[in-house]
């Protein structure tokens, strides 16, 4: 399951690998009461399971880890494999784990004891066999359009910058147009045509 390795790459059997050590180590700070540190352990051991699997389809690792590219890739690769259920999980593990666990602190710890037992070790398994299903795959194509598409994004948030400020210089001019109108009209209020 190794394969060819880059230089700062990571091979899918050691990200793997990584991701169940950490998981061990998740376990470990949960035994000693240690519940918001086992939160982000076991949120970093899903997170090394979802680079495996992008690597599984040979996007490189300085892309699989990204969340700009990374994350998406994940996200839609699981829509189009019919494995929303898994999105779904990983979605709420993120949530309930990295960010109101770990960062916000305030998932009951009885409640990440649980949820690092049975649905981080079961999300863990099934990443493991949807990647022995979709090597040989090859979606280092998919990388390419997502930097397409983000020099387009690019390309249009600059244009929109530039309608902005077209926008701005136009309604400068009605209000100095209105202005001018105002002034000239008070004027001749103030000073009629016929007294001079």
């Amino acid at each position: 399951m190794g394969g060819f390795i880059l230089e700062n790459e990571y091979s899918v059997s050691e990200l793997i690998e990584k991701s169940y050590e950490i998981y061990e180590k998740a376990l470990e700070l949960l035994s000693r009461g240690d519940y918001y540190d086992a939160a982000e352990k076991a949120w970093s051991s899903i997170e090394y399971m979802r680079k495996a699997f992008l690597v599984a389809l040979n996007v490189p690792y300085s892309q699989a880890k990204t969340i700009n590219k990374g994350l998406i890739l994940f996200s839609d690769i699981l829509r189009k494999l019919n494995r929303r259920d898994l999105l779904r999980i990983y979605d709420q593990l993120m949530l309930r784990l990295h960010i109101l666990g770990f960062y916000e602190q305030i998932i009951p710890a009885d409640e990440i004891d649980e949820i690092i037992h049975s649905v981080v070790s079961k999300f863990l398994a099934e990443m493991k066999k949807l990647i022995e299903s979709i090597k040989g795959i090859n979606m280092r194509r998919a990388v390419e359009f997502l930097d397409k598409m983000n020099k387009v994004k690019q390309e249009i948030s600059s244009r929109s910058a530039e309608l902005y400020e077209i926008r701005r210089e136009y309604i400068n001019y009605i209000e100095r147009a209105l202005v001018h109108k105002t002034f000239l009209s008070l004027r001749w209020e103030v000073c009629p045509v016929e007294s001079l």
